[in-house]
């Protein structure tokens, strides 16, 4: 026998001992309604999981793990897991020169969730105070002007909406802002009668060019744009237009009685 005939028989002995062990897993992961799992992890390993084979099944939930010789003691397990589902562990048997064909069905499993709590309250939901509602959104999103809510303005109970504009206007006095109330225009000195409590937000624009578009024609430099308190908040009655003349025209009597 030559040296060539005699490294290839050797060569072919070595290869049938190699394979002599080898154990071939395939098999299918689905769910209770026999759908497959893509994705789905796949492990064999021995019982103390010193040794661990994986796969990841494919489109169809199928896979394949080769088992090299020589095989564990004690037998092998096989682990699958997928978000959503419960973890599978099951025992395998196997035995040299061996092909096994396997079924992995998971359960779906409940997937626990912090609790989840709303907080729900009135909210006044159409006409004149839409448009500040909107802006509102919009320039917490973008900037380019100033709004003090109805949460903040109810923290300055003893303020007037004058006091807290000033506060919020610093430096304007070589152009002074528009002021409008409910859309109407006021002056500075209009609003030291109006409490902060009456307001439900109010608007702070300090250029002309970050003023709204339907009110830069009636504007020099920024405006200012208060709007007063919706029925629906409750605990009190909304500042109105003719309220305040009702109220001027109570004052303007009671003056002249007096003299």
């Amino acid at each position: 026998m030559t040296r060539k005939t005699l490294a290839l028989v050797l060569l072919l002995v070595t290869a049938a001992s190699s394979a002599s062990g080898q154990v071939l897993v395939r098999g299918v992961v689905l769910n209770t309604d026999s759908i497959p799992l893509p994705g789905t992890s796949i492990e064999i390993s021995d019982t103390a999981r010193a040794h661990v084979l994986r796969a990841i099944a494919d489109s169809l939930g199928g896979f394949i793990i080769r088992i090299p010789a020589p095989l564990p003691g004690g037998g092998l397990l096989v682990r699958a897991e997928q978000i959503g589902y419960r973890t599978m562990t099951s025992r395998l048997a196997a035995e040299d020169r061996q092909q096994l064909d396997i079924l992995l069905t998971m359960a779906v499993a409940a997937i626990p969730l912090a609790p989840l709590r709303v907080t729900a309250r009135d909210r006044y939901q159409g006409g004149r105070l839409d448009e500040f509602y909107d802006r509102a959104v919009l320039v917490g999103r973008m900037g380019g002007g100033t709004i003090i809510t109805y949460e903040q303005l109810q923290r300055r109970a003893g303020a007037s909406v004058a006091m807290i504009v000033t506060e919020n206007m610093p430096g304007a006095r070589n152009c002074p802002p528009a002021y409008f109330l409910d859309g109407m225009r006021v002056t500075l000195q209009d609003l030291a009668f109006t409490s902060a409590l009456d307001v439900e937000g109010i608007e702070i624009y300090r250029t002309l060019a970050m003023v709204p578009v339907q009110y830069q024609d009636r504007v020099g430099c920024g405006a200012v744009l208060i709007w007063t308190r919706a029925d629906d908040r409750g605990g009190g009655t909304p500042l109105t237009w003719r309220r305040v003349f009702i109220a001027l025209g109570v004052i303007a009597t009671l003056f002249l009685l007096m003299r």
